[in-house]
């Protein structure tokens, strides 16, 4: 068991009004992590845009990729990313990532909480 560290951090970022924005952090320790992202000391608490969940791997080709959430298959192809277009309460839950080729496969877990 131990407490999450970043390591890796977000960096400032410089935008125009109106256009998207991303930061990125990634954490270690043991799961699961509650993520929370602040403006100005506000909790940045919800978004019109969709959410985009983004699995990192690396290793020997082909890599397929498989997303659950809350243990359950919901797709598999060879994108890193999962994106969420509705971010009301019922897609809260653990999503996982597996990466998998024939040497063997590794998953990363996290979980989304939505409130307000």
């Amino acid at each position: 068991v131990a407490p999450p560290v970043f390591s890796k951090k977000p960096h400032p970022v410089q935008s125009l009004r109106g256009s998207d924005v991303h930061l990125e952090c990634e954490l270690q320790g043991t799961p699961p992590f509650q993520i929370s992202w602040y403006k100005d000391k506000r909790e940045i608490r919800s978004s019109k845009k969709p959410l985009i969940l983004e699995c990192t791997y690396s290793g020997t080709p082909p890599i397929r990729v498989s997303w659950k959430k809350n243990g359950i298959k919901l797709s598999q192809s060879e994108k890193s990313t999962l994106q969420i277009l509705q971010t009301d309460k019922s897609l809260a839950g653990q999503y996982s990532c597996s990466a998998s080729n024939a040497i063997g496969t590794a998953s990363s877990t996290a979980r989304l909480i939505l409130t307000g």
